[in-house]
């Protein structure tokens, strides 16, 4: 039996829904930065001033109290940089409306200064230099920007009302610009700096932040003083503290690179589950090293602080993992693998702007597939990879109505990022083979170590990867909100010595024109193959001989390009009068009229022999003549794919041609019509 079969995903409602043997997939996109606007209106906030703003900061020190039960904070910021030449009138610095400025000061002098809305101007002195301005403020920290975050009071364990419950934690999340809802800075991600964060909390609690702890100590009565220094230059966003009863613990984790610290900073209640949860943090490690290079902050470390949030955010060298995520069960491994694979994708090199933050989001994404492929396997992936695209109850439309990848509104979670910026990855993969792949992430991340990364570095990256330009391939899915929709048909056609020849023709319907890299995989009773047909162009057709005869042709079996697909082949009726009893018969081509671009060619046969096709046009010229190899006699019709083209190849003008089939002494002619 010939069984052919369109192979697209199959939709899934969501991946937390899913059912079978296979580990549990949940969807990052929806958990990771789970409270979006749903457009520029609802964000209720545009970015900072993105401009280099005439000044280059090189460290943040911030020396803050922390109060948990009045939800307050005070504290001051002091802010190192360096002026650009001519050097501006005013620094801009961004802080919300709500905290209050106490005082500012120029390198120890005291500076005049204007905060008006979420913009704090400081007077910059004439012939200024490079310098270091401190800021002292005071205020009651309130949730805003695009996912609602900021530096956020709860309690974990009971209610808000409690305070006596289970305990109360504070923590920040800042992406993609809350931190100056909590402290005052250039908060926009092109200006990369280290920081110093020093908090003084309760004593009955700890403090974390990022890179090391480097100070802890009694402050006043009933309070104690943490400092934690981040040596590598990191954006606002990445800068991010917690502060609980913490249960804390460490590991070392022996990697190729060396012994990495690792640090678990975790609710009391929650110490036994998240043992187990993220208990394999090294082996993740160890895995993210094989693909991309040594874990890029090995001479601080890499820990794990939990908060009361349903998210998580990949703080450099200290990831913050929402409680919802550690119930002991080890079910979102794949949160712990996506915040872990930032630390080499958004942290070690950063997005120069916003709107290459897919960047970031679609190559965590797609280690989460990764990890999946190498702990589950090849079918485990492929289910992953579905769920992310048509799999996926919100892409039935393949993210054509999502925008474009690399100029996103809203910023975050905006899925598309997540899922349609992993695809590009897998399909990139796909196009370049999985040699070529790996080497492209081995080489992307050191060439922009610690600094800023573009889409169009990512592209020169996987190009020098690929020795090859890859813009025909790249740029519809980058710079388009178009998705392919593909027409294919397959011909059969019968080969001495009981072999096959099928015939594939491909066709793009949407008006972008994409180069599509299509697998295809063909089995017989004795043979399969896996070839791949490369679509640069809006219709091309593709031939392969395999040995015996054909069972099943599979397009894009396990799926591996994003595309909506439409089969047209079709079987053609028996003719009215009933099978022909000639030795030959040619049954009138489709279309006709026809632009001449793969026309259905089908004929019937009663006798064994060499079957050949004669072109002649309405001059009676033979314009072709086609060899279509041997055919045995058979009650089903043999199809062929004719392309209205002459013995040079060129295409025939537009009129009427016959089309003649023969096979020993006997013919049989139809007549089509050309139009151009």
């Amino acid at each position: 039996m010939h069984i052919i079969r369109r192979i697209l995903p199959c939709l899934i409602a969501t991946a937390l829904l899913s059912s079978g043997p296979l580990h549990a997939q949940p969807d990052i996109a929806s958990m990771e930065k789970p409270f979006a606007s749903f457009g520029k209106s609802a964000a209720g906030i545009a970015p900072p001033d993105t401009s280099t703003r005439g000044f280059d900061v090189g460290h943040y020190t911030l020396d803050l109290r922390i109060d948990p039960v009045a939800e307050s904070l005070s504290g001051r910021v002091d802010i190192a940089f360096a002026l650009e030449s001519p050097a501006p009138q005013h620094l801009l610095l961004d802080l919300i409306s709500n905290l209050t400025v106490d005082s500012v000061a120029w390198g120890g002098e005291a500076a005049p200064w204007t905060h008006t809305g979420d913009s704090l101007l400081v007077d910059v002195p004439p012939s200024a230099g490079d310098a270091e301005i401190s800021v002292w403020y005071h205020g009651f920290p309130q949730p805003e920007s695009q996912i609602n975050a900021g530096m956020l009071f709860r309690s974990y364990g009971s209610t808000r009302e409690n305070p006596d419950g289970l305990g109360r934690t504070v923590f920040t999340v800042s992406e993609p610009w809350s931190a100056n809802s909590w402290w005052p800075c250039k908060d926009h991600l092109a200006d990369k700096a280290t920081a110093t964060i020093a908090m003084t909390v309760p004593d009955t609690m700890r403090a974390v932040a990022n890179g090391l702890l480097v100070e802890e100590a009694p402050a006043d009565a009933g309070w104690t003083r943490f400092v934690w220094e981040e040596d590598y230059p990191l954006s606002t966003y990445l800068i991010g503290l917690a502060v609980a009863n913490y249960t804390e613990w460490e590991e070392d984790c022996a990697l190729s690179s060396g012994v990495l610290p690792l640090t678990f900073h975790v609710y009391p209640t929650d110490e036994t589950a998240a043992r187990n949860d993220l208990g394999r943090t090294c082996e993740m490690i160890a895995f993210m090293e094989t693909l991309c290079g040594p874990y890029p902050f090995m001479s601080e470390r890499y820990g794990h602080m939990e908060i009361k949030w349903p998210g998580a955010m990949e703080h450099q060298t200290s990831t913050s993992v929402g409680q919802v995520f550690l119930p002991g069960t080890g079910y979102y491994d794949q949160i712990i693998v996506h915040e872990l694979a930032h630390q080499w994708f958004g942290n070690l090199q950063t997005p120069a702007d916003w709107s290459d933050i897919w960047l970031n989001e679609g190559f965590a994404s797609y280690f989460q597939a990764l990890w999946i492929e190498h702990d589950q396997g090849r079918e485990a992936f492929f289910e992953r990879m579905d769920r992310f695209g048509p799999g996926n109850p919100g892409h039935e439309d393949l993210f054509a109505d999502d925008g474009i990848l690399t100029d996103p509104w809203p910023i975050l979670p905006n899925t598309m990022i997540y899922h349609k910026g992993a695809w590009v990855l897998h399909m990139l993969r796909g196009a370049i083979g999985d040699a070529a792949f790996f080497d492209f992430l081995h080489a992307y991340d050191p060439a922009r170590a610690y600094g800023h990364v573009t889409t169009a570095d990512m592209v020169a990256a996987a190009q020098a990867a690929a020795g090859r330009d890859l813009s025909a391939f790249l740029d519809p899915w980058l710079y388009t909100s178009a998705v392919p929709h593909l027409v294919w048909r397959t011909v059969e056609a019968g080969l001495p010595g009981g072999g096959t020849r099928v015939k594939v023709v491909l066709e793009q319907e949407q008006e972008t024109l994409f180069e599509l890299h299509v697998p295809l995989r063909i089995r017989s009773d004795s043979a399969q193959i896996d070839p791949v047909m490369v679509l640069s162009t809006a219709i091309d057709s593709f031939s392969f001989d395999i040995a015996g005869a054909v069972q099943e042709i599979e397009l894009d079996p396990d799926g591996w390009v994003l595309m909506s697909v439409r089969d047209t082949t079709t079987a053609y009726p028996p003719p009215a009068g009933g099978l022909p009893t000639d030795a030959i018969t040619l049954m009138p081509l489709r279309p006709s009229p026809s632009d001449g671009r793969n026309l259905d060619l089908a004929f019937y046969m009663n006798v064994d022999g060499d079957v050949r096709l004669n072109v002649y046009d309405i001059r009676g010229r033979r314009r072709d003549s086609l060899d279509l190899g041997y055919r045995a006699e058979r009650e089903d019709p043999y199809l062929w794919i004719w392309n209205a083209v002459d013995d040079g190849g060129r295409r025939l003008p537009a009129g009427c041609y016959w089309l003649e089939i023969k096979v020993q002494d006997r013919r049989d002619v139809q007549k089509v019509t050309i139009i151009r």
